[in-house]
């Protein structure tokens, strides 16, 4: 049985890490489908008394707000936008951490040393704090999103590469591969980064909903992305404004929130434990 198979199997054993796994793909789908399954633009407004602030009902499924904007809409496009900000600030940090720490635990020595310090010094640098003097100093926007999310969360991404390459590069294969005159590049990018492939997953799957929840800070801040654009941090922090009259505006997105960032984390969870079973059985 090949490797990712044995990775599979154990995955479909753990039952709440597949219903997470098909509650997740089923979150991608929706929020790719959002302008066909929205019933209402997310910024169209119905004003008038008898649109704003209404509870769910079959013409609002999830009420309305002080605009007299469908909620439902709304959170459909707060749930995409937050997910293609934190899947573009992951792929940042994939890039720079990757980079980075492949180099360190390649080269050795004094590269790796003079990586790892830059590493330690914005690993201490609060990450969130980072976040908003780039959006205050770049403004606000999506590419500025993924730099927010990106830039600040590529140290662990750093750090794992480093290990997973120095525990492979001493591998007789790839010792062999390096008499016989192969490159460094080609030595990673063969030999080193597939066998860091699996670790990789698992830490991409736990990034996002750090990122979701750094754009969705940054939003309730007003340092998000600009309005009318939802953000699950704006409508959360609206409907906690007016929670005693509408519960309705703050527990329908707090719910979806969570239930996503759980999400991730129990999938990122289950991927962990099948690839260190399928470790220990190899």
């Amino acid at each position: 049985m090949g490797y990712w198979r044995q990775v599979l199997t154990r995955l479909s054993r753990n039952r709440l890490a597949l219903v997470c796994g098909v509650f997740v793909a089923a979150l991608v789908a929706v929020s790719a489908l959002a302008p066909y399954i929205t019933p209402y633009a997310y910024n169209e407004a119905h004003l008038g008394p008898e649109s704003s602030y209404q509870p769910p009902s079959l013409k609002y499924w999830m009420g309305t707000d002080d605009l007299g904007r469908d909620l439902f809409s709304r959170l459909i496009y707060s749930l995409r936008n937050a997910l293609i900000i934190s899947l573009g600030g992951t792929f940042l940090s994939l890039l720079i951490g990757g980079f980075l720490g492949a180099w360190a635990g390649y080269a050795g020595g004094r590269t790796d040393f003079i990586i790892m310090r830059f590493t330690d010094v914005v690993f201490a640098f609060p990450s969130f704090l980072f976040s908003i003097i780039l959006v205050s100093g770049l403004g606000r926007g999506f590419p500025t999103m993924f730099l927010a999310v990106g830039a600040t969360s590529w140290v662990g991404m750093a750090r794992l590469m480093r290990g997973q390459v120095i525990s492979v590069k001493g591998l007789e294969y790839v010792e062999l591969a390096r008499s016989l005159g192969a490159s460094g590049f080609h030595i990673i990018t063969k030999y080193i980064l597939p066998n860091t492939l699996g670790p990789l997953i698992v830490t991409i799957t736990f990034s996002i909903p750090g990122g979701m929840m750094v754009e969705s800070g940054l939003s309730i801040l007003g340092m998000g992305v600009q309005p009318p654009i939802p953000s699950f941090g704006t409508i959360i922090a609206d409907g906690a404004a007016a929670m005693r009259s509408y519960p309705h505006l703050l527990v329908f997105p707090s719910v979806l929130f969570t239930i996503t960032l759980m999400a991730f984390t129990f999938l990122g969870d289950g991927l962990q434990d099948a690839l260190s079973m399928n470790r220990k059985g190899d």
